[in-house]
């Protein structure tokens, strides 16, 4: 069971993204029904939700920060390679 999903925010300005929101925040909820007959069991815990900002960062107010000054990366482009190396 997943303990947090970030998924894109109600608020963006693709139609995909909005529809993509909406998906998840259901399926986060429906999955932790008990008395759902669904195929698989229900959740054991109801994961945190987080959207994560539009593109230009329209309407977002973020509530909280992730100090990552110190994240053992020299630049950017490090960072990119490592998270596509684990991607990969």
């Amino acid at each position: 069971d997943p303990g947090l999903i970030i998924t894109h925010s109600p608020n963006d300005y693709h139609s995909y993204h909005v529809n993509t929101s909406k998906l998840v925040f259901k399926a986060s909820y429906l999955a932790n029904l008990k008395l759902w007959k669904k195929e698989y069991d229900a959740s054991t815990k109801l994961p945190y939700l987080y959207y994560k900002d539009t593109l230009a960062g329209i309407n977002f107010e973020p509530q909280e920060y992730v100090d990552i000054t110190d994240n053992g990366y020299k630049n950017r482009d490090d960072a990119k390679n490592a998270v596509t190396a684990w991607l990969a």
